[in-house]
């Protein structure tokens, strides 16, 4: 499976012209779209509290790096519901052993409690979603590429909120 393409901005401009580069961020921004609601949780964990917790927390870990837009919603929601069924697991798991009782027709028996391969599936979806939204090591590295950029030529969110 092919890597997922760079946004231009993080692009070297190997493959294509400054133009080329330019006429790309331009589209990527029409693209982005608009940013309003982007603090508002998603229907689907609204009055999950944990799961609010978390999108809160993520949405203000990325407001700096100026990413996310409206269209992210539910995939930062759906960051958060991985994060929240992760803790909700875990509190299972410290509950209870590694090996609970099943009941079956033969009898009681001896299984990996439940808890175990829900934390791991979430955590799987968790990791992939990740590194699309810039949480994973790599992915910080390429958007602190991206606000050094921003930094040198000027164009920072700082920069113009300090220099307004």
């Amino acid at each position: 499976m092919p890597n997922a393409r760079k946004p231009a901005a993080l692009t070297k401009g190997h493959n294509q012209s400054q133009s080329e580069l330019r006429a790309r961020i331009a589209d990527e921004e029409r693209l982005k779209g608009e940013d309003n609601e982007v603090n508002v949780a998603p229907d689907f964990i609204k009055g999950w509290e944990t799961a609010e917790k978390y999108y809160h927390y993520i949405y203000h870990l990325l407001a700096d790096v100026d990413i996310l837009s409206n269209v992210d919603r539910m995939g930062v929601g759906a960051l958060a519901e991985c994060l929240a069924m992760m803790e909700q697991s875990n509190k299972a798991m410290k509950n209870d052993e590694l090996m609970v009782e099943q009941r079956t027709k033969f009898g009681i028996k001896m299984v990996e409690n439940p808890a175990i391969n829900t934390h791991i599936k979430f955590l799987d979806r968790f990791r992939t979603l990740a590194v699309q939204y810039g949480l994973s090591p790599s992915s910080r590295a390429q958007l602190s590429a991206m606000t050094i950029g921003d930094r040198s030529s000027g164009n920072s969110e700082l920069e113009k909120i300090i220099n307004s």
